[in-house]
């Protein structure tokens, strides 16, 4: 029903942002942000059917338009002119640079010292109002051997043929 509405490669590697143009009043907003330089504008192109049945030329006049623009100021120029649009998020700009997840205390860093740093998603919830903390997850085998002996009363003689026999990490 609408044209164009679609994900558009932004400047920038790996950048994309949605465009949905739902009224031909949109699209004229989005000709004139592309300007002349766009392509040969005319009335097949004025109404959503005609966008549609020269879909690939459309799409091929943003796709020049929006190459060589970065996403953020895509979506503010877009913005401003009422045309549905919205950065397609990597998890890299996710975690730098949106703005609202930090401000939110989304993100949390866990650090271990076997480990390199990683940054986390906080839990969508909270406990008596505050965040919840996270901590480094243990490492693959770090409990088992007192898990033998505490939870399964495994004897200590046990746990050390089994790891002589390599059968514990």
């Amino acid at each position: 029903r609408h044209a164009p509405h679609n994900i558009f490669r932004a400047r920038g590697e790996d950048e994309w942002v949605a465009i949905a143009v739902e009224t031909d009043a949109q699209w004229t907003s989005l000709q004139a942000l592309i300007g002349t330089k766009g392509g040969a504008w005319d009335n097949r192109l004025a109404s959503a059917a005609g966008r549609l049945e020269h879909i690939d030329e459309v799409e091929a006049l943003v796709s020049r338009w929006t190459a060589t623009r970065h996403p953020t100021d895509i979506v503010e120029a877009l913005s401003d002119s009422k045309i549905p649009v919205a950065r397609v998020a990597t998890s890299k700009y996710l975690i730098e640079e949106d703005a609202d997840l930090s401000r939110r205390g989304y993100w949390q860093t866990v650090s271990h010292e076997d480990l390199p740093r990683s940054v986390q998603s906080s839990p969508p919830y909270k406990v008596d109002g505050e965040r919840v903390e996270l901590s480094a997850p243990p490492l693959f085998g770090q409990d088992t051997e007192e898990v033998l002996s505490s939870i399964l009363g495994v004897s200590a003689e046990q746990v050390s043929k089994m790891k002589e026999r390599h059968a514990l990490t």
